[in-house]
């Protein structure tokens, strides 16, 4: 090889891998919502009911008037969270009390937080009881409570 045809290949060897150097290999850290199940109180009643939820103070919309007995909504980096739910047109809400844990992700990617529900509040509108059946919130989607409501 001739020098000429050296320096080109080195000019074309460094421009690959200068421009593949800049890629960004950015990733957003996981998404950790707390795993909710809507059903009757009663067993007989197997229909889902429609549910709306509305973060308090988050000013979001999280579920709109949809037939279903499963939803998922975040908690916030408070010590609590606040949500209005809409059950079959009645007017409920549920306070989750939680431990926020800060983790990284990567360095890339950040931080997020975990979180362990300590109890929950609500009113008796629609919701019959709430139950925590897995009180640790993560990137892995569990039913992290059951809200039984009545059938009125």
């Amino acid at each position: 090889m001739n020098n000429s045809t050296l320096k080109i290949f080195f000019i074309i060897f460094m421009a690959f891998s200068i421009l593949n150097g800049c890629d960004e290999t950015f990733d957003l850290p996981p998404s950790v919502y707390t795993g909710v199940d809507i059903s009757y109180s009663d067993e007989d009643i197997t229909s889902s009911p429609t549910v709306s939820a509305y973060g308090l103070g988050i000013d979001s919309l999280f579920v709109d008037s949809v037939i279903t007995n499963k939803i998922s909504v975040p908690l916030s980096i408070n010590d609590s969270s606040t949500f209005i739910f809409t059950i079959d047109s009645i007017i409920d809400t549920l306070t989750i009390h939680h431990i926020n844990t800060l983790k990284e992700e990567s360095i890339e990617s950040g931080f997020y937080y975990e979180y362990e529900i300590t109890s929950v509040n609500y009113t008796i509108n629609r919701i019959d009881s709430v139950a925590i059946p897995d009180s640790t919130v993560t990137s892995t989607w569990n039913e992290n409570l059951y809200i039984y409501i009545n059938n009125n």
